[in-house]
């Protein structure tokens, strides 16, 4: 077993217990009071809109309607409670849904970190989770971009393209890293790996055997835009791939 999967002391993991489980709680209280706002009309439905949107945690604005943000919650509520389960007793600290609507070095439509984990002074991660219903994503090479396949033939881009908005991500956590008691060094200097996560009824296509990383134990699509990669996960292979990403950056 490698380092990366020391079980860490008593009193290190209760305190990230502790740190993890307020976090789920409070993403579990979002998803309550948006179920809320979804099940509410008119004035009713604004009144506790106002209300239900904590600083740090996702905003709902215009451009988000109640069932769009609780489904959000609902899958990144999924997604801790995996990686609580299969990594609790490591060193992992969780911090769900953080806005960077707000922040002026954000580019428009690149607003939300669904999910930022850290494994401290080992690793990042970044990830993204989309839905895109019981359709097919697969990667235009040529443009660079991902794309929705329906079942009746039609293709569209992804909008906002989830690779952009996981560089965003680094790099507003490079502004903000104050908040995080982070020094440049550590944000920049830290392995990172972004994640786009896949989610349930959508599937991901088959690609050339070229556009795959071997990371561990697996393979897994690996696209490259703006100089960097984000890795493509679907739901049940997250756990895995964060097994495989904790082995490789120790061999």
């Amino acid at each position: 077993m490698t380092s990366a999967m020391t079980r860490i002391p008593e009193d290190l993991e209760n305190q990230s217990l502790a740190f993890n489980a307020e976090r789920l709680e409070r993403v579990r209280h979002q998803k309550m009071l948006y179920t809320m706002v979804s099940a509410a009309t008119g004035a009713t439905a604004l009144a506790l809109g106002s209300i239900v949107a904590p600083t740090g945690l996702l905003l709902l604005g215009s451009t988000f309607d109640a069932v769009t943000v609780l489904n959000k919650y609902a899958r990144i509520e999924k997604v801790i409670e995996l990686l609580l389960q299969e990594f609790g007793e490591l060193d992992v600290q969780v911090f769900p849904a953080l806005e960077t609507l707000t922040d002026e070095g954000s580019q428009k439509g690149y607003g939300q970190i669904d999910l930022y984990i850290r494994f401290p002074k080992k690793t990042q991660i970044f990830i993204t989770i989309r839905s895109m219903g019981e359709n097919t994503v697969v990667y235009n090479e040529a443009k660079g971009s991902l794309l929705i396949k329906r079942s009746r033939g039609r293709t569209s881009e992804v909008q906002p393209c989830p690779m952009t908005g996981l560089n965003e991500n680094k790099q507003w956590l490079v502004r903000n890293r104050k908040a995080f008691d982070l020094s440049s060094n550590q944000v920049l200097k830290t392995v990172t790996a972004k994640v786009l996560v896949i989610w349930k009824n959508t599937k991901l296509a088959d690609h050339r055997e070229e556009l795959y990383s071997n990371i561990g134990k697996e393979k897994y699509l690996t696209l490259f835009k703006e100089g960097t990669k984000t890795f493509v996960v679907e739901q049940e292979r997250l756990a895995n791939f964060v097994r495989d990403w904790l082995a490789h950056i120790n061999n």
